[in-house]
């Protein structure tokens, strides 16, 4: 069953109060006319609501951005259709949203049931080869949880570095020539990328920049080449682009090819992406392997909950 619908409309919920105060006016219920009652019929919801609104890479709606009240949509789906689990990720600064959406989705989960359990997770401290951050919010219905927090700790240990990951061959011969594929660069990067080079340096002086940056600036990592024996940055779409963030090979005199990334992210070369009925484009796969959690970040949160419900 796959529904191309937002969340927003398939639950009909009302809420009084915010944060810890949030209660519901009514049971929430799912709307009969947009999706069949599954109350009951699943196990575990994965979500993860839209994150651009709380980024720190958003300079425009960053904390009071209309997107971000769909955490508590979230809460509420959970809530009508009662699942045994739930993980909810978002990024870190999802907690200094202004509407509160964090401590309001935690007080109407925990009057429906849910023992609850959060913490922000850094990918390289699990240890793995990205520096990555992300707030997990986790849930099980009428009974103990795992903590996280104790998880993370015992699960903490040295990151792999970037060249781990990319000193290894990026073709795999089942991939399409789109995922080891660069886009064309203009002459301006192409010169800066070859700087970095000459001079053995991670880090593009201003007199190198754009003029905009050329008087100062707060993104020394723009236009960087990852460090090899440190993890790498967090990848965002924009990881083809040196503009972008530290996307520049550590190794090679170029950005990071899709099949890279998606290593960095965490997707075994065995993962095939496509597009069923459309041609395969960079566009595609920057938003897919960009957007994705790291399966490490992933899997502990999954275990916490799974681990709860059949301890």
């Amino acid at each position: 069953l796959t529904i191309n619908q937002s969340l927003s409309g398939l639950v009909d919920f009302q809420i009084t109060g915010k944060a810890y105060d949030a209660e519901f006016n009514f049971e929430p219920k799912l709307i009969p006319s947009s999706i069949h009652d599954l109350k009951g019929e699943v196990d575990i919801v994965l979500a993860g609501p839209p994150c651009q609104g709380h980024s720190t890479l958003n300079n425009h709606t960053r904390g009071d951005d209309k997107r971000n009240f769909l955490y508590v949509d979230t809460a509420a789906f959970i809530s009508a259709i009662k699942p045994k689990a739930f993980v909810i990720e978002n990024v870190p600064n999802v907690i200094n949203d202004k509407s509160r959406v964090v401590p309001t989705a935690k007080a109407l989960l925990r009057k429906q049931g849910y023992a609850l359990s959060e913490a922000i997770i850094s990918a390289n401290e699990i240890g793995w080869a990205q520096t990555r951050k992300r707030h997990f919010l986790i849930g099980v219905l009428d009974q103990s949880i795992m903590d996280l927090g104790i998880l993370i700790k015992k699960e903490s240990r040295l990151a792999m570095p970037s060249s781990a990951i990319l000193k290894r061959s990026s073709f795999v011969p089942s991939d399409p020539e789109i995922m080891h594929s660069n886009p064309h660069l203009s002459r301006e990067n192409v010169e800066r990328i070859n700087w970095l080079f000459e001079n053995n340096a991670f880090e593009l002086p201003n007199s190198k920049r754009p003029d905009c940056h050329k008087d100062g600036h707060t993104y020394p990592s723009v236009y960087g080449r990852i460090r090899p024996d440190e993890p790498a940055p967090t990848l965002t779409t924009g990881f083809m682009s040196p503009g972008r963030g530290r996307f520049i090979h550590p190794f090679e005199r170029r950005t990071l090819q899709p099949r890279e990334a998606a290593r960095i992210q965490g997707f075994p070369d065995t993962f095939m992406f496509e597009a069923k009925g459309q041609k395969l484009t960079r566009n595609m796969l920057a938003k897919w392997i960009g957007d994705a959690v790291p399966s490490p970040l992933g899997f502990l949160p999954s275990f916490a909950v799974i681990s709860s419900i059949f301890k």
